[in-house]
């Protein structure tokens, strides 16, 4: 038999979330500086959010709740989860976001 979900519960799925990346640790680069022939949106960690319309990442969270850009790209790009074709040839200098 099944029972109301508790307070408990929540904190118990919502602890094992671990924290995201920063656009920095993770070689994020912008739209206007991805020349990389790869966008997020084609990325399998991008996902795009119908009820707020915000554009996410599972892998990178920007500073100031800005949504990911679906034009940007960073090292952990990948369609499969098995191949991550930017991972070497990003660096890991890139312009701080402001």
């Amino acid at each position: 038999m099944s029972r109301p979900a508790e307070m408990s519960d929540y904190n118990r799925i919502v602890s094992d979330h671990p924290a995201k990346l920063t656009p920095t640790e993770t070689s994020y680069v912008i739209a206007r500086e991805n020349n990389t022939g790869y966008t997020c949106s084609e990325c399998l960690h991008f996902y795009k959010g119908n009820a707020a319309r915000n554009q996410v990442c599972e892998i990178v969270r920007r500073p100031n709740q800005l949504q990911i850009e679906s034009r940007a790209a960073c090292k952990f790009w990948t369609r499969t989860g098995t191949r991550f074709p930017l991972y070497d040839r990003l660096g890991v200098e890139v312009k701080n976001e402001k």
